[in-house]
């Protein structure tokens, strides 16, 4: 967020060619053009990679696994003393 906030804000605040400089709405044009670039080349990127290994190893793991809860199930322990049901070990009520 915060380099699309300077990118569209570079269009504004260029001392040569940006709008408070020089009144023309070009620059701010062209950084949002570049925003939108960069965004879509990060989303379809990302849909690629997911793509990729979801082929290769998946995304989910199985429903049982999940259920009985993935730290026993992958690591064959149980998380924070969980055997109270409690995330913290019975600590909280």
């Amino acid at each position: 967020m915060g380099g699309t906030l300077g990118a569209i804000a570079t269009g504004f605040f260029a001392v040569e060619t940006g709008v408070l400089a020089t009144g023309s709405w070009s620059q701010l044009g062209e950084q949002a053009i570049a925003v939108a670039a960069t965004y879509a080349f990060a989303g379809i990127g990302t849909v690629v990679i997911l793509g990729f290994v979801s082929w290769i190893v998946g995304l989910r793991v199985d429903q049982t696994d999940e259920e009985m809860g993935l730290d026993l199930a992958l690591h064959s322990e149980n998380a924070y003393g969980a055997a109270s049901g409690s995330p913290v070990g019975g600590l909280v009520p």
